[in-house]
């Protein structure tokens, strides 16, 4: 189900901010899930089904604001936790399970395939499409808070590195709220 402040197809939850925040970082091995809702229902971290939710965010918009009534999505702007380098699969069972985690969350490839998907279905979809993804925070996990001064770095070299097309992004929000 999916956590939202407006009225929807889907029934709502009714839940506080602080709750959506919660159930959202319901990681497992990390944080318990949380249970609210009438029935109550238990969440977790999207990151167990859903890594990159993309697509998802777009069919919402399309059921939000249907074309044929002439509305249009602006811009889509995704924002990723960071690269993931390529490593070897292995050979013991660990290491094979390891590798299929891996896959399965790689968010990087969920964005390169909906841009794909873009280009084939539609080169000129009638919004813009921006994916911001650092590099070289793959081996950060989320027991790694202490670790905040690399990733504000790297963050940092990011932005600069990708200052035109950031800058793009930003200069066509405002744009679309008038």
């Amino acid at each position: 189900m999916r956590l939202r402040t407006y009225r929807s197809w889907e029934p709502g939850t009714n839940c506080t901010i602080w709750q959506a925040a919660r159930a959202t970082s319901a990681a497992p091995l990390f944080f318990e899930p949380i249970e609210f809702g009438t029935p109550p229902r238990k969440y977790v971290d999207g990151g167990v089904h859903m890594n990159n939710p993309i697509r998802a965010v777009l069919d919402e918009a399309h059921s939000l604001w249907p074309r044929q009534q002439g509305r249009k999505i602006g811009c889509v702007v995704s924002i990723g936790t960071g690269i993931q380098s390529l490593q070897g699969v292995g050979t013991r069972g660990h290491e094979i399970i390891g590798a299929m985690v891996e896959a399965a969350t790689n968010c990087e490839k969920v964005a390169r395939e909906f841009r794909e998907d873009l280009n084939v279905a539609d080169p000129r979809p009638g919004y813009e499409y921006f994916r911001f993804n650092v590099d070289g925070l793959h081996g950060i996990g989320l027991e790694d808070w202490n670790k905040f001064d690399y990733l504000s770095g790297a963050t940092a070299d990011y932005l600069r590195t990708h200052r035109q097309e950031v800058e793009r992004c930003a200069g066509i929000l405002p744009r679309l709220s008038t």
